[in-house]
């Protein structure tokens, strides 16, 4: 695993309350740049639940252990992730104590360790706000690949516009994994990516129903405003660049892009 890896981890510069101030001084985000790298959630008794970023803001892992010690400050966060270089699985553990404003920490993935200072991620007042830019974009593009995929007839799902690329019915198929790859993992679950709709048929009634049940995993993803911010961008962002695509494609059968109406 790349050094960068496990910082990404562990590397957070913000702001926190100090200690004595807080009836809950764990539970919430924690990131640097708006990227959120750790999930917390204060249980009962000091058990510790949530995710931490591996690498990429997309890639949550689940905390299998995790406690804390309002006494004396202390945190632990016990799982296991696959490595981003090499695939391979290794256990990480992250230990922690809390003084003053800042949570010193030193953390271990596999054989590779580090320590850092790190402080907490304060609650943003316009994280509503976020979300429901977010909803709006990815509601306005998903619709326009929604009826691109109603508006192409039947018989032209086969069609591509030169023989080294995607056909349409594969292009729309491919967006519908990609909803399920990114919502998926924006929620918490860190599943890994398939292609089992591109790879499978792409005739247009299988696709447009198979479209339509892989954004049903993104409208919930982006209603829930503790989905993962950086991969619900992330999913926004791979939507644009192949609704492009989409574009291209429209234009070339003589059709009418619907966001060109």
């Amino acid at each position: 695993m790349r050094t960068s890896t496990l910082l990404a981890v562990c590397g957070l510069v913000v702001a926190v309350v100090p200690l004595s101030a807080q009836s809950d001084p764990i539970s919430g985000r924690w990131g640097r740049d708006a990227t959120t790298v750790l999930d917390l959630k204060l249980e009962n008794g000091g058990a510790v639940t949530g995710q931490v970023m591996n690498g990429r803001p997309d890639n949550m892992v689940s905390i299998r252990t995790g406690s804390f010690d309002r006494q004396t400050g202390t945190l632990k966060l016990e799982g296991e992730a696959k490595s981003p270089d090499t695939g391979a699985s290794a256990p990480f553990t992250i230990q922690g104590n809390l003084v003053g404003d800042s949570l010193k920490v030193r953390a271990s993935f596999g054989s590779f360790q580090t320590a850092v200072a790190l402080v907490r991620l304060a609650d943003s007042q316009a994280a509503p706000g976020v979300f429901e830019e977010l909803r709006g974009s990815f509601a306005a593009v998903s619709e326009a690949v929604t009826k691109s995929a109603d508006m192409v007839p039947a018989d032209k799902y086969t069609y591509r516009p030169v023989a080294t690329i995607r056909t349409f019915g594969e292009l729309v198929a491919h967006v519908a994994d990609s909803y399920v790859w990114y919502c998926t993992r924006a929620s918490g679950r860190n599943v890994e990516w398939s292609d089992v709709i591109e790879k499978g048929k792409t005739d247009k009634a299988t696709v447009t129903l198979k479209l339509r049940e892989s954004l049903a995993v993104c409208t919930a993803a982006y209603g829930n405003t503790s989905s993962n911010v950086g991969g619900l961008i992330n999913n926004l962002g791979h939507t644009n660049l192949h609704y492009g695509n989409v574009i291209t494609y429209l234009r070339m059968m003589g059709l009418v892009p619907p966001s060109s109406g």
